[in-house]
């Protein structure tokens, strides 16, 4: 009997220790399994990020082209007469811009506009202060909206850092004038994907106005364009 109980307890330790090294090489065979599986999970991941770039990239290139404001924008002027303001922002219901061969987002969207051609026209008769008389006044006796219905400005590609250098074509006399951009804005979601906005001062000829030594307006600006269908 006691034999018996021997060979019965030497049994089950074989037994267990057999359990155990099933075990054992059980999850032996199952780390190339996990190390795998992770490595075809990050390999997916990484596809899946360096396609996103990738369309994100050909997205981007696909956006450049010609682009061409839209009615949401808006274009504000104030006028000084030897340094004081003589006219409160107002604005010009009617202009138009084109900005051509612009790359929206860039990584310098401000060199990419800087390379591009842009033209810019506001109608001199479309001022609106809120005052009919003071809109009529300013129309024939400043503007000439008659004798020059249209204020245009095309880019030069002069300028540099924040600046665009540009010829004004106003009274009909040109200066150079450039547009001091402050912000430049892409969402490819919205209707109006490009928003560039910024200021720029002309002065007016003094002999226009002789009790001004010093005569001036600044040009405030917020313009939305769209992509040109082609």
């Amino acid at each position: 009997d006691r034999v018996g109980v021997q060979y019965l307890g030497n049994h089950q330790a074989t037994r267990n220790r057999h359990s155990r090294n099933e075990k054992v090489t059980t999850k032996m065979a199952m780390y190339p399994s996990i190390f795998f599986g992770l490595l075809l999970l990050s390999t997916a991941k990484i596809d899946h990020v360096t396609g996103t770039v990738l369309d994100q990239e050909m997205r981007l290139a696909s956006e450049c082209g010609n682009w061409k404001t839209n009615n949401q924008g808006n274009v504000k002027v104030s006028v000084f007469c030897n340094g004081k303001r003589v006219l409160g922002s107002t604005r010009f219901n009617k202009f138009d811009g084109i900005v051509s061969g612009f790359c929206p987002d860039a990584e310098n969207p401000m060199a990419s506009l800087q390379n591009s051609a842009i033209t810019a026209e506001i109608e001199s008769d479309s001022i609106d202060s809120g005052d009919e008389t003071v809109d009529e006044h300013i129309k024939h006796h400043h503007l000439k909206s008659v004798e020059y219905p249209k204020v245009t400005w095309k880019s030069n590609n002069n300028g540099s850092d924040h600046l665009l250098g540009g010829a004004l074509d106003f009274l009909g006399s040109t200066q150079s004038v450039e547009l001091d951009v402050s912000d430049i804005k892409y969402n490819p979601n919205s209707k109006g994907k490009v928003k560039i906005s910024g200021t720029s001062t002309v002065v007016v000829p003094v002999e226009r106005n002789p009790p001004c030594s010093d005569f001036y307006a600044v040009y405030k600006f917020n313009m939305h364009l769209d992509k040109v269908e082609e």
